[in-house]
């Protein structure tokens, strides 16, 4: 599959070595209006050491990946660490999908 056919995109992160933030700005130029979900690989903060796998290769900086296409469609959820604003509201009924 060619970049150009991608639905969407799952990517991890280095966060000791690289500015996520300014790589996500860039990549979401390169790629307007399709979904980046994904995450920044964990290590130790004192180490400041993480690592990434692609292949059965193992990487200790940069970042990993992986296009969505073809039938697939990537939905994201927010979740985990998340904080809500304002009250919560229950949902009893919808109109539509």
């Amino acid at each position: 599959m060619g970049v150009d056919q991608a639905h969407g995109w799952l990517a991890f992160a280095d966060p000791f070595h690289m500015d996520c933030e300014r790589w996500v700005e860039q990549w979401n130029e390169a790629y307007p209006g399709l979904p980046l979900a994904g995450g920044l690989a964990s290590g130790s903060p004192q180490e400041q050491r993480s690592q990434l796998y692609l292949n059965g290769e193992v990487f200790e900086e940069g970042a990993v990946a992986l296009a969505f296409g073809g039938d697939l469609t990537l939905l994201t959820v927010v979740s985990q660490g998340c904080t809500p604003i304002g009250e919560p509201w229950t949902i009893t009924k919808v109109d539509g999908t």
